[in-house]
C-alpha cells in the first residue's frame, strides 16, 4: 500500500472543541477502459485538520491523484491513467486517512 502523508503535521487531539470527521464525495467513481480524471471532494471538521491518501497496492499503477493540499476541506484528482482495452473491469480503492478519526475509502472501477 503506497501512503502519501500530506502535511499531517501533529494533530493528535481534538482542538477548538470540535469533533474530528473526515468524509468524500462522491465515495465511488466510475470510469470506462480510457484514460480520464474525475474529482472527489473531501471534507474534514476544521481549516486545521490534517489528512493524507493511501492508494492501494498494485493499483498505483492505473490510478493516481493530484491536486491535494492535505489540510482543511479539498478537491482532489483523482485519475485512471492506463487505458484498458481487454482487461476484465478491475476495482481499485484510495484511502483517505486522519490520525484524528476513521478512515474513509473511495471504490475506483474502470470497465473494460
Amino acid at each position: 500500500m503506497i501512503r502519501n502523508n500530506l502535511i499531517l503535521h501533529g494533530l493528535n487531539r481534538a482542538v477548538g472543541g470540535y469533533v474530528p470527521s473526515l468524509s468524500i464525495s462522491p465515495d465511488v467513481l466510475n470510469f470506462n477502459q480510457y484514460p480520464d480524471t474525475q474529482s472527489v471532494d473531501v471534507y474534514v471538521a476544521d481549516v486545521s485538520q490534517a489528512w493524507g491518501y493511501e492508494i492501494s497496492s498494485g493499483d498505483e499503477e492505473w490510478i493516481t491523484v493530484s491536486g491535494a493540499t492535505g489540510i482543511g476541506d479539498d478537491s482532489v484528482d483523482i485519475s485512471v491513467t492506463v487505458f484498458n482495452p481487454t482487461n476484465p473491469p478491475r476495482t481499485g480503492t484510495v484511502t483517505f486517512t486522519s490520525d484524528l478519526c476513521a478512515n474513509v475509502v473511495l471504490t475506483v472501477n474502470q470497465d473494460e
